[in-house]
């Protein structure tokens, strides 16, 4: 059983009460810099995981968004629905992909992660690296088993072709400090 990015493992503190739980792995949240991520592999003797290449979900909801518009008062017809993959754009001109299925939508961010030299400061933690699966599997698979910087930039570049862009996500900020 695996702690999945949804349970937001944050912190040493979480790590140790899912483990304590019973649960064999643990995949902290990818909000966290490298430092953070860092103290919390090295205080713990968990199996940690990190998506590390992906289009991460930012929101999960029992709500469809686009019910609004189409005066949806139940979910009675979402089987038959054909807005079950669409896109929300932002105020920034940005596409986030909207995926409803069953009765659960997801949005996923617009860009995927991509991480670069930190994967191997990662592997050496001991932390697995998570792969969210498109075309392009395979090509980051492979750089991350023999990282260099050619490979990372022809990999990012196929990426950003089809993305826009890639990110690193919070690996270099993080989202709170401390």
């Amino acid at each position: 059983i695996n702690a999945d990015i949804g349970l937001n493992i944050f912190n040493s503190n979480s790590a140790e009460f899912f483990y304590n739980l019973g649960l064999n792995s643990i995949t902290i949240s990818p909000e966290l810099n490298s430092r953070q991520i860092q103290e919390i592999v090295k205080n713990n003797s968990v199996d940690f995981n990190l998506i590390s290449y992906g289009r991460v979900p930012v929101m999960t909801m029992k709500h469809c968004p686009y019910s609004v518009v189409k005066n949806c008062v139940d979910e009675r017809d979402c089987p038959s629905c054909k807005y079950k993959n669409y896109l929300l754009r932002d105020e920034k001109n940005v596409d986030f992909e909207v995926l409803r299925q069953n009765t659960f939508t997801e949005i996923f961010n617009s860009y995927p992660i991509l991480l670069d030299e930190y994967v191997n400061r990662l592997k050496k933690n001991n932390v697995n690296l998570l792969i969210l699966a498109d075309e392009f599997t395979d090509e980051v698979i492979n750089l991350y088993k023999n990282y260099n910087d050619k490979d990372f930039e022809n990999i990012k570049k196929k990426i950003e072709n089809k993305y826009g862009q890639v990110t690193k996500g919070h690996i270099n900020r993080g989202i709170v400090s401390g």
